[in-house]
């Protein structure tokens, strides 16, 4: 036979009518517990469990908090169109971040934001589409705003840039822009850095390289706010957009494309010392 408590029998079930019966009365059974043999480790346990469980749970909303599952709308970018034309124009943006090239990274993820203790969450873009995807997406429209037939060439992080380059050759555009992006991610914390290296590379319908850009850095983008999840959203997608007319707007790259496939220039009007005889 197991052995009993000490105490047990007819003074344990006493205890107990009794114990039910103050509870009953609106009194406390934690404080029974400290003045009942062997009942006040039993209520230090159950109280130590809820402590631990809560415990448990604010670590875990410490750990993600707003930091999972977050999104940035890249594809909602409006950029302005940086030079006008006619012609036909191939863009491609071909994804070299060595994370997605190892396959350690999906194409979608666009930087970390991290949660109250520090630890790093993906950010993905809010379209579900590859950074690459969303990124043509955008110059595309743009330029075809400008007046410009427009080919948006997709592309596999995969493949080879010159492997890119004979795809875009083969839609027969009079200019070539090809966007391969070595670093693109953002990171909030307490601020928001943006860390990049990009080139932009136009090429003549042949294949040859007629003009390029960089741009390459880390930029602080501010923060220090209570809401810092709203403030990435808010200012990567700004960023992204500042890289873009920077780099399409860069001198050697207008020029470029608009002697490929710009607007015709109109016929200029005679002056007046071009009528005197």
């Amino acid at each position: 036979m197991a052995p009993r408590r000490a105490g047990g029998g007819q003074h344990e079930r006493d205890w107990r009518l009794a114990c039910a019966q103050r509870v009953r009365d609106g009194h406390s059974a934690v404080a029974l517990s400290a003045t009942t043999p062997g009942v006040a480790h039993m209520f230090a346990l159950l109280s130590f469990a809820r402590v631990n469980a809560a415990c448990c749970l604010l670590l875990a909303l410490c750990s993600t908090g707003c930091a999972a599952g977050n999104e940035y709308n890249y594809r909602g970018v409006h950029l302005p169109h940086p030079f006008d034309g006619t012609g036909k124009l191939a863009i491609a943006v071909h994804d070299q971040r060595p994370d997605v090239i190892e396959d350690s990274c999906s194409p979608d993820v666009v930087g970390v934001q991290r949660s109250a203790i520090g630890i790093p969450w993906d950010v993905t873009t809010e379209s579900g589409h590859a950074l690459a995807e969303d990124w043509g997406a955008v110059v595309g429209s743009a330029l075809r705003r400008g007046g410009f037939s427009t080919t948006v060439v997709k592309t596999s992080p995969h493949e080879p840039w010159h492997a890119v380059l004979r795809r875009l050759q083969a839609t027969g555009a009079q200019s070539l822009l090809l966007f391969s992006v070595y670093e693109w991610r953002s990171d909030s914390y307490q601020d928001v850095t943006l860390h990049y290296d990009v080139v932009l590379g136009v090429f003549s319908p042949a294949g040859s390289l007629v003009a390029a850009t960089r741009s390459t850095g880390e930029d602080d983008l501010g923060g220090m706010t209570l809401d810092i999840t709203s403030f990435a959203e808010k200012e990567v997608p700004a960023a992204f957009q500042r890289k873009l007319e920077w780099m399409l707007g860069a001198p050697k790259v207008v020029t470029a494309v608009q002697r490929a496939a710009g607007r015709p220039l109109k016929p200029r009007a005679p002056a007046p010392s071009d009528l005197e005889s």
